[in-house]
């Protein structure tokens, strides 16, 4: 009798197990079956936005199904991410945007209406944004070398732009002046472009911008670049020596774009999503466009990958935030 049980119960768990592997396998192979919405956590007209709506277009093709993009900027990309934080966890809702959502937020904020490890799943890591060190071409410096120098022989002298306490500007030239152990002072603007306008009006002796602003200003006359924040020189820059070989070993900061979708995700369908979006962003167009902004297309990588890539800038940053003391609460 006991056998004919443990049989029946066996029979039992077998049955769930399958179907409930059979329920997962068919929703992968309907996927998609309605419109996908694709979250930016900036405004219509930055570089995620873009890029966003130039993936979402391809997807379209791609999964045979509408995509579209809808803007959702504030508070750091923490509106962004709560919203899709609580969308269902079927692959119709994904966010798009960088690491401050799962590598500075949570250690700016004491109190996070998300928990970027718990609340939201890896899909796909697409590129890699670095910030270029930018210096007025009046203060003639020529070289990261000179500048360190310089801040050397002037502590509490020289001051630097940001775009904003806690935004990625701060923390690479904080990251920056621990690296060249140099004393250097803050002085944080209202985004990007106002601490662009300071650096070419020499209020500032140095900053880190993103590369349509660095540009600019080169092309203006105004200012000029040092270098770029990634390790090595981006290959779509040969010319843009990185910091690390012009006088500060070990400096290697950028921020990573990516996707990601509610916690709970059908493995399957994250998958399918991974697939087709590395398939999107390896179009040979998407390239002209992210090196328009300075932005390098980062590698291949699975899902758990990109997982492990986000935790180990969660790290990084974590240990940036706490030397330079910023808080958002």
């Amino acid at each position: 009798m006991k056998t004919i049980r443990r049989v029946f119960f066996c029979s039992i768990l077998f049955l769930l197990s399958t179907g409930a592997l059979f329920c997962e396998s068919s929703k992968a192979q309907s996927y998609p079956s309605k419109t996908i919405k694709i979250i930016v956590s900036t405004a219509a007209g930055g570089a995620p936005d873009v890029i966003a709506r130039r993936i979402a277009d391809k997807l379209k093709s791609i999964l045979h199904q509408s995509v579209v993009v809808e803007n959702k900027p504030g508070a750091t990309g923490n509106i962004s991410a709560v919203m899709v934080a609580n969308s269902a966890a079927d692959g119709y809702t994904l966010l798009y945007y960088d690491s401050p959502i799962w590598a500075i937020n949570p250690h700016l904020y004491q109190k996070l209406p998300y928990d970027p490890f718990k609340d939201l799943m890896p899909v796909a890591q697409t590129h890699l944004a670095p910030l270029f060190l930018v210096v007025p071409t009046a203060l003639q410096i020529n070289t990261v070398a000179q500048l360190i120098e310089y801040a050397r022989k002037n502590p509490g002298k020289v001051s630097y732009a940001s775009a904003g306490i806690g935004s990625s500007h701060h923390l690479t030239a904080e990251q920056f002046r621990s690296l060249a152990n140099i004393n250097i002072v803050h002085v944080p603007y209202k985004g990007g472009a106002p601490a662009s306008v300071a650096l070419s009006a020499g209020e500032v002796e140095m900053g880190f911008l993103s590369y349509p602003l660095a540009v600019a200003g080169v092309q203006s006359g105004k200012t000029k670049i040092l270098g770029i924040g990634t390790a090595q020189r981006a290959p779509s820059f040969p010319d843009i020596p990185s910091i690390a070989e012009s006088g500060l070993p070990g400096f290697d900061i950028y921020t990573t774009l990516g996707f990601l979708a509610p916690a709970g995700t059908p493995t399957d369908v994250v998958l399918k999503l991974s697939e087709a979006i590395s398939l999107a962003i390896h179009e040979p167009d998407m390239k002209e466009l992210v090196t328009s902004y300075g932005i390098s297309l980062a590698p291949k990588i699975s899902p758990a990958q990109f997982g492990a890539v986000m935790r180990a800038e969660f790290e990084k940053f974590g240990q940036i935030v706490k030397s330079s003391g910023a808080r958002m609460d």
